[in-house]
């Protein structure tokens, strides 16, 4: 199958180039540290610890933890489908203006669409914010920020990232349907 090539918008393009010339050393080590939040292997590795602590839980932990292996196994199966076959370059490898900003290579050259770790924590923050509805808020704009720092360090455009956001938000959704029981909160 021949792979599918995107380009990034005007938009794309003048958020990285205004990212690119006012991005500090400070800021681009904090986004760098902070991006750990959607790496699948932390994601992975913390739901297996938490797997571990609801396996002494209540049915209701259980399942909670559950949901989350589904969700986050599903975003993981789209995520590196769609790496597969939708080439779109990254955009600390695209102009002249990223070179030398202090920013790492990330991951695969033509790897941009979507992002992953956006897509980790639209699912992530849509488990979240439906088992902690009051919680919504700072839930979502944490996950966003997270995802955001994917822009900071020029591994995605804003497109990839806000893509990756709605697309792990509706893999969330879409497992949730399927096991409702799973992520309703325990009633007191």
């Amino acid at each position: 199958m021949t792979p599918i090539v995107l380009k990034p918008t005007h938009t794309d393009r003048a958020v990285a180039d205004f990212v690119a010339g006012h991005t500090s050393p400070a800021l681009e080590e904090i986004s760098s540290l902070l991006t750990l939040g959607g790496d699948e292997h932390l994601i992975f590795s913390t739901l297996a610890a938490a797997a571990l602590f609801a396996a002494f839980g209540t049915s209701s932990e259980r399942k909670s933890v559950a949901h989350l292996w589904i969700a986050t196994l599903s975003v993981a199966a789209v995520s590196h489908a769609l790496k597969r076959y939708v080439n779109q370059q990254r955009p600390d490898r695209t102009e002249a203006p990223f070179e030398g900003q202090g920013i790492p290579h990330s991951g695969g050259a033509y790897n941009a669409f979507p992002s992953g770790h956006a897509m980790y924590m639209g699912a992530i923050a849509s488990t979240l914010s439906h088992q902690a509805p009051r919680f919504k808020v700072p839930i979502w704009i944490g996950a966003g920020l997270i995802a955001l720092t994917r822009v900071v360090v020029l591994a995605h455009w804003l497109s990839d990232v806000l893509v990756g956001l709605a697309m792990g938000s509706a893999l969330e959704r879409l497992t949730r349907t399927e096991s409702e029981e799973t992520v309703k909160p325990p009633r007191r």
